[in-house]
């Protein structure tokens, strides 16, 4: 008989998390940064806002923001370009993937009508008609038809259309790279800018005497009466216009990309960081609404100026101060922390945001590269330049002089509290007292990514190779991989490795190997950027498009293999808002987090059964194993919310002790063992029923397991 004080076959259910939200949880949900802004439209009382990250409707009286983006709407991309709002109250929202109609209620989407999906300006005419321009062309809807302008069948001068503007007379203005066209219906009048150095016009304003005012890339500002221009430059705070608006008092204001100003027809007033509270001096958009107020679109924000007063708004829906997503990792406490290029990192409770940076706390840089959780939920980051921290919620430790080099590019942590930091230059072992550098042991100094199997093997990838090192010896792997590049390393339920490269995705069972590409998978991508598991065991693979950076037309995207299927999940099907996945993380709640890269990026999360976030762990909880049944290992997760001594034991159907598998201290939050079906000796049991009980401090479960032949 098993002493009761160590087994007991009692089933304890307990509450494990708390769980914002309502019960109808969406799929998918975004958290974006909406700092940059690149569209403003009045609609009455509201006014709707385009940003990198979405669309934000402001009520001006309130200043409560509505937010839309792909995951809660059918925005066909979160980044905005250009918004006009019709006679009838529906927003027209320019993406780069596609025009977007909304009348409060229900959504339209044009993509094939359109010469090109990158949309670029909209204007709307005195009769209804909505001009649309894009990268590759004009397009006018009358609400039934759809006609498209080129230079192949129109007197457009380019087909890279970059603003419009309707006059009092229905005239269509188009600018375009170094020329002014003007389209009446019927006849098209072409003007010749490049004498004017206007070779890239941003911006086209009508005032209220007829003069067209436009602004260019690199060339001012100009006016045109329909027979002379005049040319500003000196007078603006630069060259490079980006916006104009123009106020009842035919007061002209004009953004720049070194400040606004305001021209009255006779003086000039440059406004800008010194002299106002303008966010940044960078202005992108600029609209002066019915009561006169200017709002001005910055590279950081909305601003609000009355004349007297600034007033800036909130228009991310997030914390995040980037798009451009690095990292992500989960804490026990269920706290969400993302890392992002020069944005610093980030921690979410499901409630509140709360950001870190160098200049307001220990952070030792802003390019976050990497995040790890240790047993006892200390958060460590690297940094690029800016070497290694460790924060426990309210102190900083930094290691610079410790590691081969300050320019860290990955963390793990294994089962003994050893944390491993890849370099540039080489990799560190840190068991929190001593310190030991690798080099030569590694095909390469370069280290990608770090993962730790449950035998406690540490696997490194490095830009020349895989290395696995069992803490005495090392084991090389090139020739056995689609690219000696290696970009993520993840461990399955089944002990398989997951191999990433810029050419593939590999998986080495101890034994054999399998490459999968484009080629003979479903793989969006060949260029592999990271790997998760979840507790189904299915493989999350986010991808990448190396040749574009910034937008990932061209591929990318997340696919799921479960060991035979693949499903594929981009823009176009899927809630994230870029296909530059940098990093994907599952939690305990099963939710997908996905990191995301672009103007148009941001954090996306998935959850098939809807999307909980984690507010809370505030019980004990073992779960039941996975796979079972299994055949040749399982993974047992459990969660503590104190931190305890914890023991873990597996005994057979009969009661006898069969192997021990952890004793010793664990922090609070989630922790996972592996079992290979071994004994204390590291021999194979036979197949039959098993159970595994743990311990920790008052705590105590125990979860049925059956192995299989």
């Amino acid at each position: 008989m098993i002493n009761q004080k160590y087994f007991n076959l009692a089933f304890i259910v307990l509450t494990l998390i708390v769980y914002s939200g309502v019960c109808e949880d969406p799929e998918w949900v975004n958290y974006t940064n909406g700092d940059v802004i690149s569209a403003i439209a009045e609609d009455g009382s509201d006014l709707w806002v385009g940003t990198a990250g979405g669309l934000v409707k402001l009520d001006k009286v309130s200043g409560t923001a509505t937010f839309y983006n792909k995951a809660n709407s059918r925005l066909p991309s979160n980044r905005i370009t250009s918004i006009a709002v019709d006679d009838g109250g529906s927003v027209w929202i320019g993406t780069d993937r596609g025009l977007a109609k909304f009348d409060g209620n229900n959504w339209v989407i044009y993509r094939s009508e359109l010469p090109s999906e990158f949309v670029t300006a909209i204007a709307i005419d005195g009769r209804g008609s909505v001009w649309v321009g894009t990268r590759d062309g004009l397009a006018k809807f009358d609400g039934s038809n759809w006609v498209v302008y080129t230079r192949s069948n129109s007197g457009l001068p380019s087909d890279y259309v970059t603003s419009i503007a309707v006059d009092g007379d229905d005239n269509i203005w188009v600018g375009t790279f170094g020329r002014l066209a003007k389209f009446d219906g019927s006849n098209w009048v072409v003007y010749n800018v490049d004498r004017l150095e206007l070779l890239v016009i941003l911006a086209i304003v009508l005032d209220n005497g007829g003069n067209v005012w436009v602004g260019a890339q690199f060339g001012g500002l100009a006016k045109f009466d329909g027979s002379n221009w005049v040319v500003y430059r000196s007078e603006l705070p630069s060259e490079f216009v980006t916006a104009i608006a123009i106020d009842d008092r035919d007061n002209v204001w004009v953004g720049t990309d070194r400040g606004l100003a305001k021209f009255d027809g006779s003086r000039w007033v440059v406004y800008n960081m010194s002299n106002s509270e303008l966010p940044t001096d960078v202005i992108i958009a600029v609209a002066v609404d019915g009561s006169g107020k200017v709002w001005i679109g910055t590279g950081f924000g909305l601003v609000k100026f009355d004349g007297s007063d600034w007033v800036v708004y909130n228009t991310s829906n997030s914390g995040l101060l980037s798009n451009r997503i690095t990292s992500i990792a989960v804490d026990g406490r269920s706290n969400v922390w993302v890392g992002a290029e020069f944005g610093g990192l980030a921690k979410f409770d499901g409630s509140n945001w709360v950001v870190y940076t160098s200049s307001n706390s220990g952070l030792p840089g802003d390019y976050v590269t990497s995040i790890a959780v240790d047993g006892d939920n200390n958060i460590w980051i690297g940094a690029e330049f800016g070497g290694l921290a460790k924060f426990d919620g309210s102190n900083w430790v930094i290691y610079k002089s410790e590691l081969p080099s300050e320019f860290v590019t990955a963390i793990a942590i294994d089962d003994r509290g050893n944390v491993w930091i890849g370099t540039n230059r080489g990799l560190a072992r840190f068991d929190g007292s001593n310190w030991v550098i690798y080099k030569s042991e590694l095909p390469s100094e370069f280290v990608t990514a770090i993962a730790i199997d449950g035998r406690g093997n540490v696997w490194i990838g490095t830009n020349r190779g895989l290395a696995r090192f069992d803490g005495s010896n090392w084991v090389i792997y090139k020739s056995e991989l689609p690219s000696e590049f290696v970009t993520a390393i993840a461990i399955d339920g089944r002990g398989n490795v997951w191999i990433g490269t810029n050419r593939g995705l590999a998986r080495f069972d101890g034994s054999s190997w399998v490459v999968y590409t484009k080629s003979n998978s479903g793989l969006p991508s060949d260029y592999v950027t990271s790997i998760a598991i979840d507790t189904g065991n299915d493989v999350w693979i986010g991808t990448g498009d190396s040749n574009s950076d910034l937008l990932c037309n061209d591929g990318g995207g997340v696919a799921k293999f479960d060991g035979s299927n693949w499903v594929f999940y981009d823009v176009a099907n899927s809630g994230l808002p870029s296909n530059c996945i940098t990093c994907v993380t599952v939690d305990n709640n099963g939710n997908k987090w996905f990191g995301t890269k672009g103007l148009s990026g941001g954090v996306a999360v998935y959850n098939q059964r809807g999307v909980r976030i984690p507010v809370e762990i505030r019980d004990f909880y073992l779960k039941q194993n996975y796979p079972n049944p299994f055949r040749s290992a399982t993974v047992i997760t459990y969660v503590i919310p104190t931190p305890e001594n914890v023991e873990i034991v597996i005994y057979d159907g009969l009661g006898r002790k069969v192997k021990t598998l952890f004793n010793g201290h664990r922090g609070r939050g989630v922790h996972r063992v592996l079992w290979d079906a071994t004994d204390d000796n590291g021999r194979k049991v036979v197949p039959g029923v098993y159970y595994c009980a743990i311990w920790a401090g008052k705590y105590y479960a125990v979860k049925k397991m059956v192995l299989l032949r």
